[in-house]
């Protein structure tokens, strides 16, 4: 009897440890890992780092998977564990990675944590080329854990090709097969494996001769003191600087400059372009030619500010007072503005206006279509009161911007009493002249004035048209006219949409 009762207290006994060794394993919590951050160590290379919260797990679990695909598991880990170093040699096309951790006791489990970081695969970038015996290419290495870089060259308009590599960290390359008379362009990627990343900018480098011919041109090549010339740089080659010399005591180092001819006299011109130590002249014997006015009164309107609608001793008579049209998408001081005439310098509206140039120098007179409410332009530049010799006649330039409008319309008067425009008598014929859209010279007899004190005007009476172009003024002697003077003409339909304010 006391044999039995001993052997059912030992079962009891075995049963109530079991259960309690049971009880302690499922009651206590597994905590997931917190502040779980991936650092992205090298190209293929991760570090996942964790803070350990379970006191009683057997350890961690690790699983991986990328872009849309699924889930492996990764790696186990012991015990107490924060850190992992994945290394995802055999590198692909994906763009994403992610990570699972969690830990665990047995087969029990924490709640997992998943994070993620993008998969880059920088490429170099500042490429740069520099040519002497051979090309030297430099860049910068952005990435970490490349296997190297892989140099591509094409030649003039061929294709890329791969043509060196160079191994991991290496950011210079001398490329000594080039040739004279072609176009080389270089780009450069970096590699691991079969995997490689975009490519840096590209560089090109010219091994055709660089051959300098300096040339040049002027406008106007004749004219009266003060004659304002501009000059353009017609050169070919491979250049970067400028050296004027224009006779007359002024330089330049602009590549198209504008000069003042004070005194009368023929100047010669010269220009030299440079790029290091190759250099090219070309020289013009008395290329411009600078004359004496003999005649009672001239203006080339270069003198008056920029935008100028009061310009003494000019008289401007704005008799529609109309407000004005402009050009759409330009801009410049006085623009919409009711006006007679304006002082205009097409290159400096905002922006430069196109097929607008002077005749010579850089400004003329304009007056532009009268908008609401008459669309009819009365418009009067008048000169000052100037005392007439023996067979005078006046000579002006003159143009439409555009015919798209139809053309600019005028009218030149004379007064021998005042500036009112009932005191003038028309001299330019019984109807209105139209201006052509080249530039045309208009030359009116003055005879009849001789000894008189009198007014000259041209009246614009365009009808709703854009803007009239008034250049080169003057009031002289039959002898004086035309002596060495050359007729240029400016042959360009100026193409622009009138708006109005």
């Amino acid at each position: 009897m006391k044999k039995k009762s001993f052997l059912l207290l030992l079962v009891f006994a075995a049963f109530l440890l079991t259960n309690c060794s049971e009880s302690t394993s499922s009651d206590v919590l597994l905590l997931p890992p917190t502040q779980v951050v991936i650092s992205e160590i090298s190209i293929t290379e991760f570090q996942i780092t964790w803070n350990d919260n379970s006191d009683n797990e057997d350890g961690y679990k690790l699983e991986r998977k990328f872009d849309e695909g699924s889930w492996v598991e990764l790696t186990e880990l012991p015990e107490n564990a924060d850190m992992y170093l994945d290394d995802i040699a055999a590198r692909q096309t994906w763009t994403t990675v992610y990570y699972k951790v969690y830990s665990f006791e047995d087969d029990d489990i924490s709640e997992s944590v998943v994070t993620q970081s993008p998969i880059s695969f920088p490429a170099p970038t500042q490429l740069t080329a520099s040519y002497t015996d051979a090309v030297y290419l430099e860049w910068t290495d952005n990435s970490n854990g490349e296997d190297g870089f892989s140099i591509e060259r094409k030649i003039d308009n061929g294709d890329y090709s791969v043509i060196a590599t160079v191994t991991s960290n290496d950011t210079l390359y001398t490329d000594a097969t080039i040739e004279e008379g072609y176009l080389y362009s270089y780009k450069v990627n970096a590699y691991i494996s079969n995997f490689y990343s975009s490519y840096s900018n590209p560089v090109d480098v010219s091994t055709i001769p660089n051959i300098l011919q300096a040339d040049f041109s002027g406008t106007p090549l004749f004219g009266y003191t003060p004659l304002v010339v501009s000059f353009t740089d017609l050169s070919t080659g491979n250049y970067d600087s400028w050296s004027w010399d224009f006779g007359n005591g002024e330089t330049s180092n602009e590549s198209d400059p504008i000069v003042t001819f004070n005194e009368v006299g023929l100047y010669t011109v010269s220009l030299t372009v440079s790029s290091g130590a190759q250099s090219s002249t070309e020289t013009k014997i008395d290329y411009i030619e600078v004359a004496e006015f003999s005649g009672v009164f001239q203006d080339g309107f270069e003198a008056y500010d920029d935008f100028a609608i009061e310009f003494s001793p000019w008289i401007n008579l704005d008799i529609d007072g109309s407000g004005t049209y402009a050009v759409e998408g330009t801009n410049w001081p006085n623009a919409y503005d009711p006006q007679a005439f304006i002082i205009f310098n097409p290159s400096q509206t905002t922006p430069s206006l196109a097929n607008a140039d002077p005749h010579t120098g850089q400004k003329y007179a304009a007056c532009f279509s009268s908008a609401e409410p008459t669309y009819l332009n009365n418009d009067w530049l008048i000169t000052p009161q100037l005392m007439m010799d023996v067979n005078n006649s006046v000579t002006f330039w003159a143009k439409s911007f555009t015919d798209q409008y139809g053309l600019e319309r005028f009218n030149v008067a004379v007064s021998t009493n005042g500036t009112d425009p009932d005191d003038f008598t028309i001299i330019s014929g019984s109807s209105y002249t139209e201006a052509p859209t080249a530039w045309t010279e208009y030359t009116y007899d003055l005879s009849e004035y001789t000894g008189q004190s009198i007014y000259i005007a041209v009246q614009c009476v365009s009808a709703d048209a854009f803007f009239l172009m008034v250049d080169d003024f003057a009031v002289e002697s039959a002898s004086s006219r035309n002596i060495g003077k050359t007729e240029l003409s400016a042959i360009v339909n100026g193409s622009a949409e009138k708006c109005k304010k």
